[in-house]
């Protein structure tokens, strides 16, 4: 009576349980028939996630390909001089690595990373895990695409580097990458060249990164920072913001790059640039090395790059290189201006005098004014608005 039973695994229903099921894996049986059954028993034949022995029937119809699916367990050695298989964990999926070892051959024959990443993914660690891209411009785990998250969680270790241009953890060479956050576990993210240990691979953006937990130590290729950007090329080289609220951390750049922070930019008129960079008292540790006496920061902007705010335990310690320009440029038109007219008016004038009202006003009132430079900044819009009355 086989025909009237039917096997569902996730939302896909079959008369036969598919060859990639996992051990763990919810499967529902239903029968169609009026057979009075006692008890069921489930046994399933399939790979068990050993990497060291996949089966045909877990392939794709490429025969390359292997996706793994949500909630299995990944182990053992993918042996590269006889298996050359793209590992892919599935867009929403969970999978755990427990004693992992991928190393990818640098061919251009085989051009992916250690491990793929096509959407939101979450990785566990368990046990000590290794994995290597497989081409030069792949890195070790690859983040997928803007508007998607990796995370990395766990209490094993994980050593994730690539051959040349691709990340440690993230993106690879010419292409954007999502965010990318680290809970927990021992992990450490290396580029060969061009790219972040953890972050944006060569002349490509990359998302938000977050680091909220574990030990990590990341060093960036020549270039690219250890943590946040890869080199700027001719198109690309951003990274988002950066957010250390925990853990113990080391990031190392490559020549002309931050530790944690930007890439080397292409030249002064392809500036790298990276979000806000926060540091919070949260963490055990954070040891950043800038890459040679040419990369300008530590923790910042790389050589020919722009940085936004840069807040360690809440005291702001470096802003945009143009925004500090800018006002530098006020201030000496400003005095050139005074000195030209003999008086203070060009940098004093209608606009004060509005400021030291409200203040008078506040005063009386008995509270606090606004800070001065916001009340001057209204006030010249107000009295630009008279003069171009």
């Amino acid at each position: 009576d086989a025909g009237n039973w039917t096997a569902t695994v996730g939302q896909v229903a079959d008369q036969e349980l598919p060859a990639n099921v996992f051990k763990g894996d919810a499967v529902t049986l239903t029968y169609g028939g009026r057979l009075k059954v006692k008890s069921v028993t489930a046994t399933h034949d399939g790979w068990n996630g050993d990497l060291s022995n996949i089966p045909a029937s877990a392939l794709e119809a490429d025969g390359q390909t292997l996706i793994v699916p949500n909630g299995a367990t990944l182990k053992g050695t993918l042996d590269v001089s006889t298996i050359l298989y793209k590992v892919v964990i599935p867009d929403g999926a969970t999978v755990t690595l427990d004693g992992v070892s991928i190393n990818g051959v640098n061919s251009v024959n085989y051009m992916w990373a250690g491990i793929t990443c096509l959407g939101d993914a979450t990785i566990i660690l368990s046990g000590t895990n290794t994995v290597k891209g497989f081409f030069k411009d792949y890195p070790g785990i690859q983040a997928a695409a803007a508007g998607k998250k990796l995370i990395i969680n766990g209490t094993g270790s994980l050593t994730a580097s690539s051959y040349g241009l691709g990340a440690g953890i993230g993106g690879k060479r010419d292409v954007a990458c999502g965010d990318i956050e680290i809970q927990g576990g021992t992990i450490t993210a290396t580029s060969g060249s061009r790219g972040a240990g953890i972050g944006g691979g060569d002349n490509a953006s990359c998302g938000n990164i977050t680091i909220s937990g574990g030990t990590v130590n990341a060093t960036g290729g020549v270039r690219g920072a250890g943590i946040g950007g890869g080199r700027r090329g001719q198109d690309n080289g951003s990274c988002g913001n950066i957010l250390i609220s925990g853990g113990t951390v080391t990031a190392t750049g490559g020549e002309n790059a931050a530790g944690i922070g930007g890439g080397r930019g292409y030249n002064s008129d392809k500036l790298s640039s990276c979000g806000t960079i926060t540091i919070t008292n949260g963490v055990t540790r954070v040891t950043a090395t800038k890459g040679g006496e040419n990369a300008p920061y530590s923790i910042g902007a790389g050589k020919d790059g722009t940085c936004g705010t840069v807040t360690i335990g809440g005291t702001v310690y470096w802003r945009d290189d143009a925004a500090v320009e800018a006002v530098f440029e006020g201030l000496v038109i400003g005095g050139v201006a005074m000195n030209y007219a003999g008086l203070s008016r060009p940098a004093s004038g209608c606009e004060h005098h509005m400021s030291h009202y409200w203040e008078m006003m506040f005063e009386q009132a008995h509270k606090r004014p606004a800070p001065h430079g916001i009340q001057v900044s209204v006030a010249t819009v107000l009295v630009l608005k008279l003069v171009e009355a």
